[in-house]
């Protein structure tokens, strides 16, 4: 809600989602309380985001998803950002807030 996660992270965290730029997508690199840590997986397919924008090259396949196994990221409440960098210009930045809980494991 509002940028931040309510309920504790209790397993594995993955960040997911998918970003489109004219001049196409070079890396998604995601951070933790603002250390880089993991470069996202990128080329993953949405179909959805094809057909809202059709005329886009790279849009069947925009999606990325990067995965922190569970106790990776120590308890407590973090921030994470995402920097998607497009092959031209500035990169644009997205950031939450979550908080880890190791209470339970989630696969």
């Amino acid at each position: 809600i509002d940028g931040a996660v309510v309920t504790p992270i209790r397993g594995n965290l993955e960040i997911a989602g998918w970003a489109l730029a004219r001049s196409g997508i070079r890396s998604i690199d995601i951070s933790i309380d603002g250390e880089r840590l993991k470069t996202a997986s990128a080329g993953i397919r949405r179909i959805d985001v094809q057909r809202a924008f059709p005329v886009w090259e790279g849009a069947l396949t925009a999606g990325f998803s990067a995965r922190f196994p569970h106790g990776s990221v120590p308890r407590g409440a973090h921030t994470v950002s995402g920097a998607i960098h497009a092959q031209g210009g500035n990169p644009a930045k997205l950031v939450f807030a979550a908080s880890t809980s190791t209470n339970v494991v989630v696969n």
